[in-house]
């Protein structure tokens, strides 16, 4: 006697994916991933540089203008060259005033791009100005004030913020308004 047995089985594999498939599709998602992390690590590095170069052409700026505009008062009879100018560390500008023992001490931070003015002994003057990125990143702005959560966008171009923190910082320490 012989038995015949066939089985048969069908398993429903309808929206099941071969192992192959799946990493398929992780792999595309993890090689867009990896593109869009990528991306947005250009554009903050981007975003640095132009910050960056905002800092570095203010703290050029305003080292030129403090050391001109303390120059041109030197040469005031009424002044008489009391202004001694010190710019040999990158971190910090001093301009003393002989007559009193006063100083202008103008500190830079290049890694919160921010500038310090601070004059001691003859009047309570400080100033802080910090570099910010635009909206779209493309560009810079300076906002400066007394403390920095009272600051104010105060422009674009360094030459011409420098030309203006430079003439008041001065004014503050030769006592004058």
């Amino acid at each position: 006697m012989i038995f015949e047995l066939h089985l048969r089985f069908e398993l429903d594999v309808k929206g099941l994916r071969t192992m192959s498939e799946r990493s398929n599709q992780i792999a595309a998602q993890f090689a867009s991933l990896k593109d869009k992390q990528h991306q947005e690590h250009k554009a903050f590095n981007k975003k640095n540089q132009i910050v960056d170069e905002g800092f570095s052409r203010l703290r050029d700026e305003l080292n030129r203008q403090l050391e001109a505009q303390a120059g041109d008062l030197n040469c005031e009879p009424a002044i008489g060259n009391i202004l001694a100018t010190d710019f040999t560390d990158s971190r910090e500008a001093k301009i003393t005033r002989t007559d009193l023992g006063a100083f202008l001490s103008v500190r830079y931070d290049a890694d919160l791009r921010v500038v310090k003015i601070k004059c001691d002994g003859v009047t309570d003057y400080s100033y802080l100005i910090e570099v910010k990125p635009n909206t779209g990143g493309l560009n810079w702005y300076y906002v400066g004030g007394k403390r920095k959560t009272d600051t104010s966008n105060i422009g674009m171009e360094a030459e011409r913020v420098a030309d203006v923190v430079a003439n008041k910082s001065l004014k503050a320490l030769l006592g004058i308004g």
